[in-house]
């Protein structure tokens, strides 16, 4: 197993780990001595648990958070979505 294959693993491993499941739809590969987070959460909250948790592990020295979250839907935009079938 590669360094960059072990690493990802473990972060895999530490999300599960802390009982976040919405952290598996984050994915992250090793470029060069950065883990890079991407894929889309909810909350911003939960982006930064995602990067608090990869940078609590001692074999991540840098993260590049590129994990999204998208704009919550404002009040007209919810009141223009069509009611019922």
């Amino acid at each position: 197993m590669s360094r960059q294959t072990m690493i990802e693993s473990l972060v895999r491993s530490a999300y599960r780990r802390y009982g976040y499941t919405q952290l598996d739809k984050v994915d992250c590969h090793v470029d060069r001595s950065t883990l890079v987070l991407t894929g889309e959460l909810p909350t911003y909250h939960l982006k930064q648990v995602a990067q608090t948790i990869a940078m609590s592990l001692p074999q991540v020295a840098y993260v590049d958070n590129r994990i999204t979250v998208p704009a919550p839907m404002s009040n007209s935009a919810v009141q223009a979505l069509p009611q019922g079938g």
